[in-house]
Order: C-alpha cells, then sequence, then structure tokens
C-alpha cells in the first residue's frame, strides 16, 4: 500500500515543482517588460485625460490625444501578448513610442511659439505644459531603450530570466 502511493506522491510533487518553475518563469519574463508595460500605461491615460480635456474645448486638435489612446491600446495588447508568447520584439509599440514621440516633440516645440491656447487650453501656464510634454518625451525614451535592450538580449533580466530556463 504505501509503494503505491509513493509512486503518486512522486508524480504530485514533480507536477508542483513543474508549476513553481513555470511561475518562475513567467514572473521573470514578465520584470522584462514591466518598464514598459507601465511606461505606456502612463502615456495612454495622459493622452486620455488630454484628450477628454481638449474635447470640452472643441478642438480639431483632439486628434493628437485621441491617436495616442489608440496607439496605446494596441501597444497594451502587444506587450500583454508578448508576455504569454515567446516573442521578444515589439513592433507595433516601438512605432507607436516613435512616432507619438515625434507629435509631443512637435507641441513641445510649438507651445512656446503659439502659446498654451491651442494644445492645453485647461492649463494655467506654458510651463506646466512643457514640463509634461518633456516628461513624456522623456518616458518615451525610456521605454524605447528598454524596448531595445529587450530585443537584444542585453537587459540585466534576460539573464535572470535565462537562468530559469
Amino acid at each position: 500500500m504505501s509503494n503505491a502511493r509513493n509512486p503518486m506522491a512522486k508524480r504530485r510533487e514533480r507536477k508542483v515543482e513543474e508549476y513553481a518553475r513555470k511561475r518562475q518563469q513567467m514572473g521573470a519574463r514578465s520584470s522584462r517588460y514591466m518598464m514598459v508595460r507601465y511606461g505606456c500605461a502612463l502615456l495612454f491615460f495622459l493622452d486620455l485625460f488630454w484628450a477628454i480635456f481638449l474635447g470640452f474645448y472643441r478642438t480639431p486638435l483632439l486628434l493628437f490625444p485621441a491617436a495616442g489612446v489608440v496607439g496605446g491600446i494596441v501597444s497594451a495588447v502587444e506587450v500583454t501578448s508578448a508576455l504569454d508568447g515567446l516573442r521578444e520584439r515589439l513592433p507595433k509599440t516601438k512605432a507607436f513610442l516613435e512616432i507619438s514621440g515625434i507629435c509631443v516633440l512637435l507641441v513641445t516645440l510649438l507651445t512656446p511659439l503659439m502659446g498654451k491656447e491651442p494644445f492645453f487650453p485647461f492649463l494655467s501656464s506654458s510651463l506646466i505644459a512643457e514640463v509634461l510634454c518633456i516628461g513624456a518625451l522623456l518616458l518615451r525614451a525610456v521605454s524605447l531603450r528598454r524596448i531595445s535592450q529587450i530585443s537584444a538580449r542585453s537587459d540585466k533580466k534576460y539573464q535572470t530570466y535565462r537562468k530559469l530556463l
């Protein structure tokens, strides 16, 4: 009777160990994309609030943040699907960050020339708009750098992930 339970116990123990190893792998893989996920989420909500506020002013420049919202959704789907699969490249997220970065750079450069009214009529000063734009640009640059590191497997988290494979 003891011998009959022993193979079952060993099989159950192997399944528990395998499950724990898969959870560790998923955690290590997830941590590689953490900066990109949360950075894109923050940019998504910045664009969403910007679009909502511009919507109150009924301006055609609403297209800038609206495009950012759509790009943020596509980016979130791509990063989430990368967590489940084996691919490490995020071409749509990279393109979104590059294109939206160019748009935000244009807004950053045009705000001092045109004032805050065209892009940020809801803010009290153009300095606040400039700081928000520069912060968004920096976040995009950091996220793009992280995507490049993940694609090249040169990120520090990859070594941890590789050990668990």
